[in-house]
């Protein structure tokens, strides 16, 4: 599967199939996006989308279906002791920990 992020949609890709589809609304609530900076896959198959206008990483499924979102700004109600500001960048290792190029704090923060 192969994934990329325009704006506001994240477009996938199963190269197996040729088949894609794109999921995302434009918005600032949970589960919505404006300005995605990078996707990854967790082992389980979930897709982790970097936001660098709503300073917030979101989750969903493969399908699409928005599960949960951290860190914190205030254009955003994603809510836990880190605040994002400009996510660059996503990597997730074997064990499904998030790291997160945040840009302007000149740091990476860990997410479990």
């Amino acid at each position: 599967m192969l994934a990329v992020g325009i704006g506001h949609e994240v477009i996938l890709v199963n190269s197996a199939t040729k088949k894609s589809y794109k999921f995302g609304k434009q918005g600032n609530y949970p589960g919505q996006l404006q300005g995605i900076s990078s996707v990854a896959f967790s082992s389980v198959g979930n897709i982790l989308v970097a936001d660098y206008v709503l300073n917030r990483v979101s989750m969903f499924s493969s399908e699409g279906e928005f599960i949960l979102c951290f860190g914190t700004s205030s254009k955003n109600s994603c809510a836990n002791e880190y605040s994002l500001s400009n996510p660059s960048a996503l990597a997730i290792d074997a064990q499904d920990h998030v790291y997160v190029a945040d840009t302007d704090n000149h740091r990476i923060v860990v997410f479990n």
